[in-house]
């Protein structure tokens, strides 16, 4: 490779930490589909029931619910690494302790929704700070194309996620497919210890601890009156994403079912079933910046949503 060319990928790189963050991000993506695509089918395994194995989907979904708001505010109000790495460290020892649980020989559905509960709640309080950190990492002039390449890390994850963990299922088994999740979290845990810069969100800048906490409440608090009472469309819009959200959680938790007990498919083809709801996000991902500039946002928005409800009929 000649001098020329170095300079220029060098140029186009966007820093170590970002690059650390961008790989945890990916790796902790995999991780959460894993342990989607797993603990309902090993319900359905265990009970032969949609009823159990959509409970897996109602479990996983909640926190999603009520926990997304809370999770902005901490990431605004602690330091995002911090988060990150707790975050991290935390689905490693509950996909660890499932994972024991079931190489024991457990069949016990209730410690299944447990962590699935559990495992889901540390999602929308990791995210949001996945989110703040990146403005820490690169320059403003970087920002847009880092955003780009995290969301076209989230797109892949979306697209070959499932995939893997469907053959990671059909490999080594339910068993080895969580003792793989757990490892995930914990690479992911240490890339984030790996990345050295540390930042603490604006609104934490000089003050104590003790104050950040007692406030954390208020702001919750706040930010809820603003959204349901001074910020209209922000509620239709948080509204609109989660019936749209949970109309997409129960088709598959159906598709789930309907693969497994109708057309009795193994869990490495319904990894591949689950991967082309992925190639639908990458190409949606693709079309979107063609179309933001030729409609409203909000068009976009409603249009997205129909097409998607057709296709849940269909």
């Amino acid at each position: 490779m000649s001098t020329d060319v170095r300079a220029a990928l060098a140029k186009r790189r966007l820093g170590a930490p970002y690059e650390l963050l961008l790989f945890a991000f990916v790796v902790s993506g995999l991780g959460n589909w894993i342990y989607r695509l797993a603990l309902p089918l090993m319900v359905f395994e265990l009970t032969g029931s949609a009823l159990n194995t959509a409970v897996v989907y109602a479990l996983e979904y909640a926190p999603l619910l009520l926990l997304s708001l809370p999770g902005g505010v901490i990431a605004d109000r602690f330091e995002r690494r911090r988060i990150l790495v707790v975050g991290d460290l935390a689905a490693t020892v509950l996909a660890g302790v499932l994972a024991l649980v079931v190489t024991s020989g457990s069949s016990s559905v209730l410690l299944v929704y447990l962590a699935a509960f559990l495992l889901a709640c540390v999602e929308p309080l990791y995210y949001p700070a996945f989110q703040g950190m990146v403005p820490d990492l690169v320059r403003d002039k970087d920002l847009e194309r880092a955003n780009a390449w995290m969301q076209m890390g989230d797109n892949v994850m979306s697209l070959a996620g499932p995939a893997v963990a469907g053959v990671l299922i059909a490999a080594v088994g339910y068993e080895g497919a969580i003792w793989a999740d757990a490892g995930t979290f914990a690479v992911s845990a240490l890339a984030m210890v790996a990345i050295r810069t540390r930042s603490k969100p604006p609104a934490a800048q000089g003050a104590g601890t003790e104050p950040v906490r007692r406030d954390l409440l208020r702001e919750v608090k706040d930010s809820l009156v603003h959204i349901t009472r001074d910020n209209r469309p922000l509620l239709s819009g948080a509204v609109l994403f989660a019936l749209a959200n949970l109309g997409t959680w129960l088709v598959q938790a159906n598709l789930v079912y309907y693969l497994s007990d109708y057309q009795s498919m193994s869990p490495a083809l319904i990894g591949v079933v689950f991967a082309a709801q992925g190639a639908g996000a990458v190409l949606g991902a693709a079309v979107c910046p063609w179309l933001g500039r030729r409609f409203a946002p909000g068009r976009v928005v409603i249009a997205g949503t129909v097409l998607a409800g057709a296709g849940m009929s269909c």
